[in-house]
């Protein structure tokens, strides 16, 4: 299942099965191409975070984030995620396109500035707002930020993780929050919060993204809405299965009874 290789040739595979530039992975993950550059050539480690979002983006179990960042991060691991393991069809998302194409039709309205996915944890929200921003990449000038919440438990440590993934470092003489907004308002910008759950009921910061920032656009994955007024919300379910396929599995489970 699993095989020794460096992080470095991992993730240059991952990127060129996906036949994206390194300007392109950098886009999404909200690094240099530089930095993209040296993590494929073993000169440079990413950050946790950065690791956590690059788990996301390439659909690694949530079970195996804290094996993946010990390998992306150089730990000693006794398993590393094998190439052939993990490549995943991006495109193939059976019983899923008529949700892509209505949230893509959600999105490319005007009107639409906080488009939030909800449901129960293991619904595949993550994987449907990723799908969805690769879709969108091309309506986005300054680019496509992605921002895993795990472990964030406060308005000013999200603050910090959406500063981190936009490659900005703040002045820590003035206020952050005012930093953030001063850098956002002239972008013209994607935004995914992933698993916004944990920061409920702090939602300010988003309200004064969109007020501050008329071209930035945000997607959040979260088990509950928001409650906020500018939010489109988009449930997402389980997957159903055909009707012959249920009858196959009563079917076996009555003969193994």
């Amino acid at each position: 299942m699993f095989r020794a290789e460096t992080f470095g040739a991992w993730l240059k595979h991952q990127r060129q099965s996906r036949d994206w530039t390194q300007f392109e992975l950098g886009q999404h993950v909200g690094c240099s191409t530089v930095l993209i550059r040296k993590f494929e050539a073993d000169e440079r480690r990413p950050s946790k975070q950065i690791a956590l979002i690059l788990a996301a983006l390439f659909d690694i179990p949530v079970r195996e984030h804290e094996q993946f960042v010990a390998f992306a991060r150089g730990s000693k691991t006794n398993a590393t995620p094998s190439v052939s393991d993990r490549l995943v069809d991006t495109t193939s998302f059976i019983g899923r396109l008529h949700e892509l194409n209505q949230l893509q039709q959600k999105l490319s309205s005007p009107q639409c500035r906080l488009l939030v996915l909800t449901g129960p944890g293991g619904m595949g929200k993550t994987r449907l707002a990723l799908q969805l921003s690769r879709q969108v990449f091309d309506q986005f000038p300054d680019g496509v930020f992605f921002t895993s919440l795990l472990g964030i438990d406060s308005a000013e440590s999200l603050v910090s993780s959406i500063a981190l993934v936009l490659s900005q470092q703040f002045n820590r003489l003035s206020d952050s929050n005012a930093q953030l907004l001063h850098y956002l308002q002239s972008r013209n910008l994607l935004l995914i919060l992933d698993n916004y759950e944990h920061l409920l009921p702090k939602t300010e910061l988003i309200t004064e993204i969109l007020a501050a920032a008329p071209r930035v656009k945000i997607i959040v994955t979260s088990r509950e809405r928001l409650n906020i007024r500018e939010e489109w919300t988009f449930p997402v379910s389980g997957l159903s299965y055909p009707e012959n396929n249920l009858r196959c599995r009563r079917v076996q489970c009555y003969r193994a009874i």
